[in-house]
Parts: structure tokens; sequence; C-alpha cells
């Protein structure tokens, strides 16, 4: 997946509100099919009503339902580890070594902008983040200021679905 490819993968997702076709709402059973062999961190609170899974790239969050079943209320891109290629799932990581360590808030607008998708400012703006939220209702927030030689202003922090 080249650098327009995983643009272009952010902004179908900021679009549709999914990945791989998972969405808010998901059955965790679902994240086992596409994240089929990928390890995860998994959280379970003490009460049993609550789990995180860390995928790396993906972090969710699910609650458990009546009947027993996990449901997503919780799906984040973390864009920033992009730049570990071991956060990768493999249903990303072909192999492919022209994965970029970064996401450009300026090359994501422009893939957004061919999809007929626009962000706009939205909640507050801190001095080293910035907020805005899509049509779809998906929040990208985004480095202010350098964070390190990386991740520097302008580079997407995370995409919350």
């Amino acid at each position: 997946m080249a650098k327009t490819e995983i643009t272009d993968f952010v902004a179908g997702a900021i679009q549709t509100r999914s990945i791989f076709g998972l969405t808010l709402g998901s059955p965790s059973t679902a994240f086992d099919k596409v994240f089929d062999g990928d390890s995860c961190v998994e959280e379970v609170d003490k009460h049993k009503r609550t789990m995180r899974r860390d995928y790396g790239l993906f972090e969710t969050g699910f609650t458990r339902h009546v009947e027993g079943e996990w449901r997503c209320f919780s799906l984040i891109v973390s864009v920033h580890r992009l730049r570990w290629e071991k956060a990768l799932p493999r249903i990303i990581d072909y192999g492919n070594d022209d994965i970029p360590s970064t996401v450009r808030f300026s090359d994501l607008t422009r893939s957004l902008a061919v999809r007929g998708e626009e962000l706009a400012p939205s909640g507050p703006q801190f001095h080293d983040f910035r907020s805005f939220t899509a049509g779809s209702g998906a929040r990208v927030t985004v480095i202010a200021e350098d964070f390190d030689d990386l991740l520097r202003e302008g580079c997407v922090w995370n995409v919350q679905l």
C-alpha cells in the first residue's frame, strides 16, 4: 500500500465511517474474521461490560449486550502509528515497504474533496492538536505543532469513526 493508497484508505474510512466493512455496532466476531490471525491487546473492564482491543493501527471499544455479544462503540484509526511497522495488521501490510510513516492533512483533504467530502474545524482547538469533523460525522485530529522529527505539523494523528 503506497502513500496515495493509505491516504485514500483513510479518506474512504472517513467517508463511510467503516474499515473493511466494520462499523460502529459491528460484533467483535466480525473483527475476529477481518483481523484473523492478527494479535491484539484486549482489555475487559472488571465488571465485564466494556472491552478494548488494540490492533496497532486500529483501536476499538466494545460494550456487552444483553445477549452476551460484544458490539463496537468506538472505532479509531490511529494514523500516527504508521511509523511503526509492527502496528500494521496483515490486511494492510501486504509485505509492501512503500507504506508511508505519516499521512499529511493536505493530502487527506484532497482525497476527501475528490469524494465530495469536506472537513470543518470542530470542538476545542488546542495548541498542539486541531480537530475537524467530516460530513459523515467522522472526526479527524491533526498535529498543530511538531511532535518529533517524523510527526510534524500538518500530519494526521487519528480518525475517530
